[in-house]
C-alpha cells in the first residue's frame, strides 16, 4: 500500500507582506516579513533593525496570525502611530498602513501569492 501525502490546501493564496522605510535611520530600506512575529528594534535579531544612538532594542512588534498580520507595542518609551494616530495594546494592520514609532515612519504593505502569481 503507497500513500500519498496530499496538501489539503494547494489553492490557498500565500501573503508576503513587506514594510519600506519612508523616513528615520535603519540598515535597509525595505524588509519582508517572513518570521511569525517580526521584531522592530536594534537588538540582535531584529526583522526590522533600527539604528542610532537612541534606537530601542524593542520598539514594536508585528505577528502575523493566519492571514492577518497585527502590531503591537513592545518595551519602549516610544509611542506607536499608525496612519497618525496613536495605537495601545495590539492593532491590526492593513494594507498601506503607515507605522511611526521610534523615529522611523515605515509603509506596510501586504500581497497574495497564488500558484506562482501575485495579486
Amino acid at each position: 500500500m503507497v500513500l500519498k501525502r496530499t496538501d489539503s490546501t494547494p489553492n490557498e493564496p500565500t501573503l508576503i507582506a513587506t514594510v519600506v522605510v519612508i523616513a528615520g535611520k535603519t540598515d535597509q530600506l525595505e524588509y519582508s516579513l517572513i518570521k511569525q512575529v517580526n521584531v522592530i528594534g536594534s537588538q540582535d535579531g531584529s526583522a526590522i533593525r533600527l539604528t542610532g544612538w537612541f534606537a530601542p532594542k524593542a520598539a514594536a512588534t508585528i505577528a502575523r496570525r493566519g492571514h492577518n498580520y497585527s502590531i503591537s507595542h513592545a518595551q519602549s518609551t516610544k509611542p506607536l502611530l499608525i496612519n497618525g494616530i496613536q495605537v495601545m495594546g495590539q492593532h491590526d494592520l492593513k494594507d498601506g498602513d503607515h507605522i511611526e514609532v521610534a523615529g522611523v515612519t515605515l509603509r506596510f504593505s501586504v500581497s497574495s501569492k497564488t500558484n506562482g502569481t501575485t495579486r
